[in-house]
Parts: structure tokens; C-alpha cells; sequence
């Protein structure tokens, strides 16, 4: 019994699906003329057999028609499901595209702010450099003025001396 396992660990999957169905198809034979030779000979084995052809045929159909189905509905879900992740990918490359631009738009600001800042320092800078201006010039006035009044006080005096030596 134990050489029996080891020969069918060998054998392939596949085949030993496919033998046992052959062995269920014989089996399910057997037990159809099983059916047929004990209902043949009552009053309605013929009606019997037949309703019963009928059921099998019925229970196989709708075997099939539930695979259909099963196969439309996985079908109209992975319509959904590739429609629903095309909208997903597209709100996000969509908000990927808005953060990029608040992003930018924050650099933006940031810059702004940066200029405005290098726009009072040179405004202060410019107020500073005026003030300081108007002080040099008060005091090149003020010295211009003592230079004009030396001026007039030499002209007064070689005038003096000039007239002194006539």
C-alpha cells in the first residue's frame, strides 16, 4: 500500500483531475443504467426517467448560466474598478498639480516678502544717505560762507594795503 502513495505523488496534477473525472463519469454511467433497468419495467419509470433527464439537464444549464452571470458581473466589476481607479489617478494627479502650485506660489510669496524687505532697507537706506546729505551741505554752506567772509576780509585788507602805500 505504501508503493501505491509513492505513484501518486508522481502523477501530475492536472492528469489526476482529468482520470478522476473519467472515474466520476463512469460512476455517474453506472448508476444511470442502474436507474434505467430498475425503473423501465414500473407503470411511469419512462416519465421518471425522463423528468429525471430533464432535472440533470436543467441543474447542468443552470450551472452554466450562474458562470455566465458570475463572469458579466467579475466582467462589469473590473469595468468599475479600472473606472473608479482612472477618476482615483486623475483627482490625484490633479491635486499633486494644485500642491505643486501652492508650493510654487509659496516661493513666490517668500520672494516677494524677501524683496519687500530689501525694498525698506533701501528706502531707509536712501532716507539715511538724504539726511546725511543735508548736513554735509549745511556744513559746506557754513564753511563756503567763512571762506566768502576770509575772501572779503583779504580783498578789504590788500585794499587797505594798497591804500596805505599810496
Amino acid at each position: 500500500t505504501g508503493g501505491g502513495w509513492a505513484a501518486m505523488a508522481v502523477v501530475p496534477v492536472e492528469s489526476s483531475f482529468l482520470t478522476s473525472l473519467n472515474v466520476d463519469r463512469k460512476r455517474a454511467l453506472g448508476r444511470q443504467k442502474k436507474r434505467e433497468e430498475l425503473l423501465e419495467d414500473t407503470a411511469n419509470g419512462k416519465d421518471i426517467l425522463k423528468h429525471h433527464s430533464e432535472l440533470q439537464a436543467l441543474a447542468d444549464e443552470l450551472d452554466e448560466k450562474v458562470e455566465q452571470k458570475l463572469s458579466a458581473n467579475e466582467k462589469a466589476f473590473f469595468v468599475a474598478y479600472k473606472s473608479f481607479m482612472f477618476t482615483v489617478q486623475k483627482e490625484f494627479k490633479e491635486l499633486k498639480q494644485k500642491a505643486d502650485e501652492e508650493e510654487t506660489k509659496t516661493r513666490r510669496d517668500a520672494k516677494i516678502q524677501s524683496l519687500e524687505k530689501e525694498l525698506d532697507w533701501f528706502m531707509n537706506e536712501a532716507l539715511r544717505l538724504d539726511e546725511l546729505c543735508k548736513k554735509y551741505k549745511k556744513e559746506l554752506d557754513k564753511w563756503k560762507g567763512k571762506a566768502d567772509a576770509l575772501e572779503d576780509d583779504r580783498q578789504f585788507l590788500e585794499n587797505q594795503i594798497k591804500q596805505a602805500k599810496r
